[in-house]
């Protein structure tokens, strides 16, 4: 492989830092920048693997950013001699080096990227191994998405897509598996034929089993999301439609934990409809293998158009650190309008721990992953788009932040003596709220929700404990005006507002 290496200077932007561990920056040349997917490797750095080019006629080369702890960075951009490449995933081997997938095409044609590209590269992102397999001949190339695991014989179990011509001015995909040995050697491939395109939005190994299971869309000819159940050698088995079957909002679907052997969480793109309007939102979904819904922690901004993060908008790092990436769109990936980019935090309960906003102001942001880090914080990446002069120009930002930047720490506790005609206090507030539980039996269970004057959810948990106050740490909101409810399972109801100072 003939590869070019390249490091560019970081560029610091502002941003509250309560520890060495928190950054921010971006990373911009002359040229379009897109990252796809990524990994955190068992030192902390995290890998992001995309393209570098010109966005007109898709002139594109292979890309790799792998960024520090400390918010330093290294870059290479992969070029093969009249040829325009892509990678699509990276994947942490057992002895620490990355596995990176991806196509190129010896036309220079994008829609032609008719080799699978396999590299091993080592912790300095040099070359170790080199792999290239043609795709097979009824198709014309591999789509720009592929998910990757390590399955529990050790080897690399791969769902991506490739392109088949209709016509001679349009294609479809359908999915193409594969499975690798961690040197980068094929062990068998499979390629699946549907009526529709094919999606593959996340493969995961199903817990006690070998099978695995691939979250994305193909079989069913009205293009719902589905599950499909893989053996271990790639065959598809059987798929199920998620329930309800008339849900046709799901997008972009993701999971990173598993419950027990059968349930999962699940993070996608949702709306409601209401009257005769749409309302777009960030949905958090408890589903077990049937595809049935069992329980949804709706992630809403009220008159708004919410998205997840395209490619992995959830990172789990423990039970009670599960972060949702995020945000406000114009369904437009051209649009320069200032938006909103969201981070949420939930736990495995689905309790909403806290949310937190960024708004640059500068250009429209678009999230395209996060991924939880070693130091219970999380990384997010995606693109900076701008239009300048009538041509679209993507640049790449990368936000770190830590768990306790965003966490409303709430509990129940006894205070004694028990405070008198006291409803709710400090009120204007710095740091600490209390809200008194007086006639109410908190361990039968209350639920606290905490929205802000636009109606916006920042925090909703539920407690069975013993106590006779809430404790709400309230130091991560905004300066403003929020609304408290607390509710029991009775009916009763305590509600009020709150200055945070």
């Amino acid at each position: 492989s003939s590869a070019a290496s390249d490091v560019y200077k970081r560029q610091v932007l502002s941003i509250p830092v309560l520890s060495q561990h928190s950054f921010q920056f971006t990373y911009a040349t002359v040229m379009d920048e897109l990252l796809a997917n990524g990994a955190v490797d068992t030192q902390g750095n995290v890998v992001l693997v995309g393209v570098q080019g010109e966005h007109i006629g898709h002139i594109y080369d292979a890309f790799i950013m792998k960024v520090r702890p400390d918010g330093s960075y290294l870059t290479r951009c992969f070029v093969k001699e009249d040829t325009v490449s892509f990678f699509t995933s990276v994947t942490v081997l057992d002895n620490g080096n990355y596995f990176v997938t991806g196509a190129y095409s010896p036309s220079g044609l994008f829609d032609y990227s008719n080799h699978l590209w396999i590299l091993i590269l080592g912790r300095e992102l040099d070359v170790i191994d080199e792999k290239a397999y043609p795709v097979d001949t009824a198709y014309i190339g591999f789509g720009p998405q592929m998910q990757t695991v390590i399955d529990n014989n050790g080897n690399i179990a791969m769902a991506g897509h490739a392109k088949r011509l209709i016509n001679p001015n349009q294609f479809r995909t359908d999915f193409a598996f594969y499975k690798c040995t961690q040197q980068g050697d094929t062990l068998l491939s499979r390629y699946y034929y549907t009526l529709m395109n094919s999606t593959p939005y996340h493969l995961r190994k199903m817990p006690g089993s070998d099978k695995l299971m691939l979250i994305g869309q193909s079989f069913n000819v009205y293009q719902q999301p589905e599950l499909s159940f893989l053996d271990s050698d790639m065959n598809v088995l059987y798929w199920r439609l998620f329930n309800p079957y008339q849900n046709f909002g799901f997008s972009f679907l993701r999971s990173d934990l598993w419950l027990n052997q059968s349930e999962f969480l699940m993070s996608a793109r949702n709306f409601w409809t209401i009257g005769n309007q749409i309302e777009h939102y960030i949905g958090v979904y408890r589903v077990d293998t049937l595809g049935q819904i069992l329980d949804e922690l709706a992630l809403d901004r009220p008159d708004t158009l919410d998205c997840v993060a395209w490619r992995k908008s959830m990172a789990y790092a423990n039970d009670s650190t599960i972060f949702i990436g995020g945000f406000q769109s114009y369904n437009a990936i051209w649009h320069t309008t200032p938006n909103l980019v969201y981070f949420y935090l939930i736990d495995r309960d689905m309790n909403l721990l806290g949310q937190k906003d960024f708004f640059p102001g500068d250009a429209h942001y678009q999230p395209w992953g996060i991924l939880s880090t070693p130091d219970n914080g999380c990384l997010m990446w995606g693109q900076i788009y701008r239009n300048p002069h009538g041509i679209l120009e993507r640049d790449i930002f990368v936000w770190k932040i830590l768990r306790e930047e965003i966490d409303l720490i709430t509990s129940v506790e006894t205070i004694d003596p028990p405070p008198k005609h006291s409803k709710a206090w400090p009120n204007p507030v710095n740091d600490v709220f209390f809200v008194s539980l007086d006639g109410i039996n908190a361990m039968q269970g209350i639920r606290l929700q905490i929205y802000d004057m636009k109606g916006v959810k920042i925090s909703e948990r539920h407690f069975k404990d013993n106590g006779n106050v809430l404790r709400i740490n309230v130091n991560n909101l905004a300066p403003g005006t929020y609304i408290y409810n607390i509710s029991t399972g009775n009916g009763k109801v305590i509600d009020g507002r709150f200055v945070k100072q």
